[in-house]
């Protein structure tokens, strides 16, 4: 799984860029954007469905939901 929180990411720090400074709120975001890069598909549509996400990039994920998922992968 691959996970992101910059700017311009599928997170509360989406629209960060200020300034030209693309990290400026880096570390103030406190959702995270996640790709799900190899998993069992009956898997991946779980947690699309628990985490209403689309496809293989899930957005907007609180760290709570982050661990719960690395949970469901690490199984």
């Amino acid at each position: 799984m691959s996970t992101t929180w910059a700017c311009g990411t599928y997170s509360d720090n989406h629209d960060g860029w200020e300034d030209g400074d693309r990290w400026k709120t880096f570390m103030e975001s406190d959702e995270v954007e996640i790709m799900i890069l190899e998993a069992p598909d009956k898997l991946i549509k779980k947690i699309n469905k628990k985490y209403n996400g689309s496809g293989s990039v899930i957005g907007y994920l609180t760290m709570k939901q982050w661990l719960e998922i690395i949970e469901l992968l690490s199984k």
